[in-house]
């Protein structure tokens, strides 16, 4: 899983500036510690042809954060929606539990 993990931060990391799907979100974790950062949204589709690592979910979503250059954290959704105003339950590659939504303001 680090083989991969560091894999597609390098990937995510060059084509982040040319992704469409940037998105503002608040991330909870499951430690209650909120975070309003800046985040790429990516299925993993996506991230299986830009990896070439089958170490992801085709059908799923992955919100990734950049914390900086070398430390990303990619947070599976599931399929069927996009973050909203709503938190979406999701689990990292770390298996720490996360919830992503969006809005001007973390609660």
């Amino acid at each position: 899983m680090r083989k991969g993990l560091c894999a597609a931060l390098l990937v995510l990391a060059s084509s982040a500036a040319q992704a469409s799907d940037r998105i503002h979100v608040c991330a909870k974790a499951a430690s209650g510690k909120t975070y309003s950062v800046d985040a790429t949204l990516i299925t993993g589709q996506e991230l299986i042809q830009r990896t070439h690592s089958f170490e992801y979910e085709s059908y799923s979503k992955y919100v990734a954060i950049f914390w900086d250059q070398q430390h990303v954290t990619l947070i599976n959704i599931g399929g069927l929606v996009a973050p909203n105003a709503i938190p979406l339950d999701g689990i990292d590659q770390e298996g720490r539990h996360w919830q992503i939504s969006t809005g001007p303001i973390c609660i």
